[in-house]
């Protein structure tokens, strides 16, 4: 799965996972799915991964495969790369404190230095 670093990266893996999801939710194959959308298995196997930018008329071709229209597909995956966006925001945010020395995290027993002499 790739590493989303930014808004189209997000866009991208959110589109993977849903696609993803919903071959598994029809308990289709890659291969199954292949032969439904007329794509190449490995080619599936890529955009699930993340490993491919996806093409208009061949995330259509998808979407009508497992049961969507294409604004259908967009749609949810666009929810999903808010929900990826803020989370990632969240993660800078805690990431952020924690450099600045500022815990996250409740601290239990002794202060750093409490029992320096």
């Amino acid at each position: 799965m790739i590493n989303p670093s930014n808004d189209h990266d997000k866009l991208l893996a959110a589109t993977a996972e849903i696609l993803r999801e919903r071959r598994n939710e029809l308990d289709l194959s890659q291969e199954e799915l292949s032969t439904r959308s007329g794509l190449h298995r490995t080619y599936i196997s890529d955009i699930e991964l993340g490993k491919r930018n996806i093409s208009l008329l061949n995330l259509a071709r998808l979407a009508s495969a497992l049961g969507f229209s294409a604004s259908e597909l967009l749609a949810k995956a666009q929810e999903r790369a808010q929900i990826l966006l803020a989370n990632a925001a969240a993660g800078a945010s805690t990431t952020a404190r924690a450099g600045a020395g500022i815990s996250t995290m409740p601290q239990f027993g002794p202060s750093p230095g409490q029992f320096a002499e």
